[in-house]
């Protein structure tokens, strides 16, 4: 074979090299991270030869050998450990895919975070975000502030709320996943995500507090109040109009937001439209399951 490469006098294929480099990680420890032992066991390498994949199934060919996997043949799909990652998917994680817990840590791989963004390796699959990169397609917005099938819930919020991120109605209720209340806390999905509060929590900062009853804008009006007037419990002034939303009349009732709630008023006196809008998305059947 053409440019050998010679260590210690001898020369060496890249053939025999990357049998070796393939017999030097399976001995190391099952604890060392994939992505290092392959830095050191394929150092000599030129980039061509680790960069080649045959099958086009998007991981290298030195990285298959290394792990058992087939070379000539497009495996990306599979889960050989089943751990919930498919092998490209354990490529990008820097994770075993012949190995449940590549780390030893008792969780598995698809439960990790590979890239510390805070969605877990086997979400950011479903997602279609890659779970070594922080921002996968480089638009400069995190993976968890993206929202991959537009339902107005950024993947982030789906994750708590553990609705999927490629369903606008994941349960298949009729009821957009942006409307639901995943944690009982009086809170939608979305008003969640304006306020900043955990969707999977009723009292996400744990001050004894639900949820509902916590004003995350400091405008007077508790987030669930906001949530029933149509405003944004993450802004002042919802409409950019200069009036404080506190003192806007949501139902036009002549009465004060502010007082409405004060006197355990009705801020909301449209109780249907939310109602209509789910009900188009079931007529719809728009889930986005497949897409």
């Amino acid at each position: 074979m053409g440019n050998p490469y010679r260590e210690g006098g001898a020369q060496m294929t890249w053939t025999s090299l990357r049998s070796q480099a393939a017999e030097r990680i399976h001995l190391m420890g099952t604890k060392t991270r994939l992505g290092a032992l392959t830095v050191t066991a394929l150092l000599a390498l030129p980039a061509s030869a680790l960069a080649a994949d045959v099958d086009r199934d998007g991981m290298p060919d030195t990285w298959e050998q290394a792990n058992g996997l087939s070379v000539g043949s497009n495996d990306a799909r599979y889960d050989r450990d089943s751990d919930g990652l498919r092998n490209l998917t354990e490529y990008r994680a820097n994770t075993r895919p012949r190995v449940r817990d590549s780390d030893g840590d008792g969780l598995l791989d698809g439960r990790e975070d590979s890239d510390g963004d805070r969605l877990r390796n086997g979400f950011e699959q479903t997602a279609r975000t890659n779970p070594g990169q922080q921002d996968s397609d480089g638009d400069g917005l995190a993976d968890p502030s993206e929202d991959t099938e537009g339902d107005g819930l950024e993947n982030g919020t789906e994750q708590d709320a553990r609705t999927s991120p490629i369903s606008r109605n994941t349960d298949g209720d009729c009821i957009a996943d942006a409307d639901e209340d995943g944690d009982r806390d009086g809170l939608e999905n979305d008003t969640e995500q304006d306020a900043g509060t955990r969707a999977d929590a009723v009292d996400s900062d744990r001050d004894g507090v639900r949820d509902g009853a916590e004003d995350a804008d400091g405008d007077s009006l508790e987030n669930a109040t906001e949530q029933d007037a149509g405003l944004d419990p993450g802004d002042t002034d919802s409409d950019d109009d200069t009036v404080a939303d506190g003192q806007e009349d949501a139902d036009g009732d002549g009465v004060s937001n502010t007082a409405e709630e004060d006197t355990g008023g009705d801020v909301d006196d449209d109780q249907g439209e939310q109602g209509e809008d789910d009900a188009d998305l079931c007529e719809d059947g728009d889930d986005d399951s497949q897409a």
